[in-house]
């Protein structure tokens, strides 16, 4: 993983944003107005959310976007934090 660090980030940033995307058509709403967190996409003004699975047939239409802004470090809560075995 340590030489795909860069690329994974790309591509996990990217699925982000067409999710928001797709949540943001869904509900006639700006993308702005839109956050992913915790395996959803959430309206923020009306607290409405879609699971990811749920957008994955609208999310396969949206243009992949050609640059996007990858997740500060800091705001990591997983990776680089210890978890306990779900097995």
């Amino acid at each position: 993983i340590p030489s795909s660090w860069d690329n994974l980030r790309i591509m996990g940033a990217t699925a982000r944003e067409m999710l928001r995307e797709a949540a943001a058509q869904e509900w006639f709403v700006p993308v702005s107005e839109c956050i992913a967190r915790e395996g959803t996409v959430v309206h923020t003004p009306s607290n409405r959310a879609f699971l990811y699975g749920d957008l994955i047939n609208t999310a396969n239409q949206v243009e992949a976007p050609k640059e996007v802004d990858l997740k500060n470090l800091s705001n990591y809560r997983i990776i680089g934090f210890a978890k306990e075995r779900l097995d």
